[in-house]
């Protein structure tokens, strides 16, 4: 099947002429910013292309079979999902098995899965272009919290690609990725997403302190390698701007993108609290940000 499908993408490439810099977007943010939510509200309103579950999970090693298949199917985006995931074979996937043929994966992330594998530029890179081909021009947005430590390598193999970094205040994204810890790990302990360089120094803290600390370590890497970044390929967004008025953040998102959009929401409706940490835990967050408010200022909406 591998080597069958080796020879059918083989094909798809030399018929699709791939030629152009691809002009990818990628998301940026640390964990449990509402980036699921950006990621499928961005790739409804624009009709940007990206990594379906099935892609993800049933072509990982040749992705642009799977994105041929989805460029012949109509979909339906709903703003919803669990803890970053979607159901439906050709929803909007964060595309970790793609993207671990890429890049690679384990731990600590920032660390060891920075960079593109040897060997797979190539691939890399007449993917992403063959995928603007299939949908006339539009180019595929991709969302994965790998991703924020890997945002120089991607940068150099694509020049013209660009940057979406959400923010969210982080006193509440914090609490939420407590909360996704408890619900998804069964252990406030366990990390369930890409790993800092400094993990083994952040997990000698207590677990309402760990998840600030990553959250602060995920923006602190983001910051640094945009700043090398020219400031046309790259916006910053706020969860908390979005959910106030979604067509402002959309209107910057088209003038940035310089793309057209047709669909409209009101975001309001997907405000929730924070059910699932103990109200002492969330007062420890609070107390422990406003100690270091000076190192947190930026992340604080």
């Amino acid at each position: 099947m591998v080597t069958s499908n080796n020879s059918l993408e083989d094909k798809l490439f030399k018929k699709l002429k791939v030629k152009k810099e691809p002009n990818t977007v990628f998301i940026l943010s640390a964990p449990r910013t509402g980036s699921t939510y950006l990621y499928q509200l961005i790739a409804k309103t624009f009709q940007l292309p990206y990594i379906s579950n099935a892609t993800n999970e049933i072509y990982p090693l040749n992705p642009i079979i799977g994105l041929i298949i989805q460029s012949k199917v109509n979909v339906s985006i709903p703003l919803s999902n669990k803890f970053g995931k979607t159901k439906g074979i050709f929803q909007p996937s964060e595309g970790s098995y793609v993207l671990l043929n890429w890049f690679g994966g384990g731990h600590p992330s920032q660390t060891v899965s920075k960079k593109i594998l040897k060997g797979k530029n190539k691939h890399f890179r007449a993917t992403l272009a063959a995928s603007e081909i299939i949908f006339n021009g539009a180019p595929l947005i991709i969302k994965n919290p790998w991703n924020c430590f890997r945002i120089s390598s991607i940068r150099k193999l694509l020049p013209k690609a660009k940057f979406i970094w959400l923010k969210r205040d982080i006193r509440k994204s914090a609490a939420s990725d407590l909360e996704s810890r408890y619900l998804t790990k069964k252990n406030p302990n366990k990390w369930n997403s890409a790993t800092p360089s400094n993990i083994e120094k952040l997990k000698l803290l207590p677990p309402v302190h760990q998840v600030i600390e990553n959250q602060f370590e995920f923006n602190r890497s983001i910051k640094a390698n945009l700043k090398n970044i020219p400031s046309k390929n790259w916006i910053t967004l706020w969860y908390e701007d979005i959910l106030e008025d979604t067509n402002v953040e959309l209107k910057k998102i088209s003038s940035f993108l310089n793309r057209d959009y047709k669909f409209t929401t009101n975001a309001n409706k997907i405000k929730k609290k924070i059910r699932n940490i103990r109200s002492e835990e969330q007062k420890e967050i609070n107390k422990y940000v406003n100690i270091h408010s000076k190192r947190f200022k930026e992340n604080l909406y």
